[in-house]
C-alpha cells in the first residue's frame, strides 16, 4: 500500500461566522451564548476569530 499525503487547509469566512453566531444567539434571546474556539481556530488565529 502506498500512502500519500497532501496539505489541507481550513478557510474561515469571518463574516459568515459572525452572522451564524448572531443567528444562533437570536434563537434563544433569554439565554447566554458562548463560542468555543479550538486549536488556534485551525491555524486561522484564535484572536482574529474570537474578535469576529
Amino acid at each position: 500500500m502506498i500512502l500519500t499525503s497532501r496539505q489541507t487547509r481550513a478557510v474561515i469566512d469571518l463574516t459568515a461566522l459572525k452572522s451564524n453566531y448572531q443567528y444562533i444567539d437570536a434563537l434563544a434571546p433569554n439565554s447566554k451564548t458562548i463560542a468555543v474556539i479550538k486549536a488556534n481556530a485551525y491555524e486561522n488565529g484564535s484572536v482574529k476569530v474570537a474578535k469576529a
